[in-house]
C-alpha cells in the first residue's frame, strides 16, 4: 500500500495513542514508508 492509501484506510477513530501499533502493522517495518504515513497524520491532526 502506499503511504496514502494506508492514511485513507485508517480507521476513523484512530488515535495517537494507538498510532505506532497501526503504523507497524500497516507499514510491515517499512521506516520511510512510516515517516512519510506520520506526516500525513500530523497535518490531518493540526489542521484547523
Amino acid at each position: 500500500m502506499t503511504d496514502r492509501e494506508i492514511f485513507i484506510n485508517a480507521p476513523a477513530d484512530l488515535s495517537a495513542e494507538n498510532l505506532d501499533a497501526y503504523l507497524a502493522e500497516a507499514c510491515g517495518g517499512d521506516a520511510e514508508l512510516e515517516k512519510r504515513v506520520r506526516k500525513l497524520f500530523a497535518s490531518a491532526w493540526t489542521a484547523p
